[in-house]
């Protein structure tokens, strides 16, 4: 969760837990429908959506023209004279909130740093099978994903029986769950993999393909190496191997995803911690990650020395 104060003009100082609760705070005590806000603002309800859910950070030109359309908003809502006395108090307060300069610099300044926080707990507390079925779902707005994962296989290039051993490790989900948040993953492979699907780079290491996984049935290497060399073969995608031995220039601490939107709007990074999922979009932070991922490319083995890579390793299985 981002936490920002900032004081206004009259010394009220106003705690922003992030931007996306704001834009919907705003919206609900405007009294406007999503439909009519989007209206409003010349875009399509579904992006709206998106970034009062947290998916996506608007820019800061279109969060001050939000904040302007819910005050203009907020007139009427504070002269309707059927509501209560309590519910006008309710506008009266949302009112001067909304007209507080200092709200305007807080709620701008989260949209220029666009870093959102959310806990694992938040995002999983729906199931960590709509978790896997969100993040297959992503795919269908995409036109490039670069995927770096360092630790283990990467979640679009697992076998099943991989992705089975890694949900297993869930101690908070029953069997049963942990099992059909693996097929799940399986499944939304397939909108990575398959045809039409969007372009994918994804760099990984050899410690990854080696991790050694606690409920895993057998030895899951041999599958997994076999169904990466087919993977690598496929046209829209671009696997890299980062060999044992690689010397590394730059080493990112955690693995991260670079999601280029298909509408061309900007776009933006998911990294995850043990306990929550960051979300940046600042153009300074997206620079910093694709110099990362030029950097983590050049340590990395190319496409072609990657399958010859994968055919050794295969052959002494």
């Amino acid at each position: 969760m981002i936490d920002r104060a900032s004081a206004g003009g009259d010394g009220a100082v106003i705690s922003l837990a992030s931007l996306s609760s704001e834009l919907r705070w705003l919206r609900k005590a405007a009294r406007l429908s999503g439909p009519a806000l989007a209206a409003a603002l010349g875009v399509s309800q579904s992006g709206l959506s998106r970034w009062e859910t947290g998916d996506r950070s608007p820019e800061p030109e279109l969060v001050e023209a939000w904040l302007d359309a819910c005050i203009a908003a907020m007139r009427t809502v504070v002269a309707d004279k059927s509501q209560t006395v309590l519910s006008q108090e309710r506008a009266i307060d949302a009112q001067a909130r909304m007209a507080d300069a200092g709200y305007r610099t807080g709620l701008v300044g989260l949209a220029r740093d666009a870093t959102e926080v959310l806990s694992n707990f938040m995002i999983t507390r729906a199931g960590l099978v709509h978790r896997q079925r969100d993040l297959a779902e992503m795919a269908d707005r995409e036109r490039l994903f670069r995927h770096y994962q360092p630790l283990m296989c990467p979640g679009p290039l697992q076998t099943l029986d991989y992705a089975q051993a890694v949900m297993l490790g869930f101690t908070a989900v029953t069997r049963e769950e942990a099992l059909a948040a693996a097929q799940a993953r399986w499944e939304g492979a397939l909108k990575r993999l398959g045809p039409g699907s969007p372009e994918y780079e994804v760099i990984t290491t050899e410690a990854a393909l080696r991790l050694r996984l606690a409920h895993a049935e057998g030895d899951l290497r041999p599958d997994l190496l076999r169904h990466l060399r087919a993977v690598s073969e496929l046209g829209h995608v671009r696997l890299h191997i980062i060999p044992l031995d690689a010397v590394y220039g730059h080493v990112p601490s955690t693995g991260f995803g670079l999601h280029y939107p298909a509408d061309d709007s900007p776009p933006f990074v998911l990294t995850e911690t043990y306990s929550a999922q960051v979300t940046f979009s600042a153009p300074r932070d997206i620079s910093r990650f694709e110099e990362a991922w030029r950097e983590l490319t050049e340590t990395a083995l190319s496409v072609s020395a990657s399958r010859a890579w994968l055919d050794e390793q295969i052959s002494t299985l």
